[in-house]
């Protein structure tokens, strides 16, 4: 995978808060130890440990290269259902790291981003009852459905 699509993963999973600084800088760390000549920012990324967020955002956003758009999704989709298989209760963060990238036009397909608007209300809706035929649980299952269809390479407008 090119260095600027692993980047960009890194750059939307820290900004969603899936991740932390401390995740992007080992990620940076071990980019480097593979490459003869690593990107320049990557370093700076490596040695970005008492900075801030939007700092090391800024720098990740600077590496380059070409994003390949699907395995970008593919990756961010796949870390939230791993994040969800290993914290159930991280079901709030992830379907509003969803709406957010809706908000922000990160979005695979026009059907997924129609999705992906849902989740983070639908789970508030359905914890209040709103729902008369529909329950958390039934959310947490089309949660579940969408990051798997969606990390498993389903990413094209079909």
């Amino acid at each position: 995978m090119d260095i600027k699509t692993e980047a960009e993963i890194m750059r939307i999973c820290l900004e969603l808060e899936l991740i932390s600084n401390s995740d992007v800088i080992s990620w940076a760390d071990k980019v480097i130890e593979k490459t003869e000549q690593p990107d320049l920012t990557l370093i700076d990324v490596s040695m970005a440990k008492n900075h801030y967020i939007n700092d090391i955002l800024k720098l990740l956003e600077d590496v380059g290269g070409t994003i390949d758009l699907a395995r970008l999704y593919q990756e961010v989709f796949a870390l939230m259902k791993t994040k969800l298989q290993h914290d159930p209760d991280s079901e709030t963060l992830i379907a509003r790291a969803l709406y957010r990238m809706a908000i922000n036009g990160d979005v695979p397909s026009k059907s997924a981003a129609e999705e992906m608007y849902r989740f983070y209300d639908d789970l508030d809706l359905a914890r209040y009852g709103y729902y008369k035929n529909r329950t958390v649980e039934d959310v947490r299952k089309q949660l579940r459905s969408f990051l798997n269809r969606y990390s498993n390479n389903q990413t094209a407008e079909g």
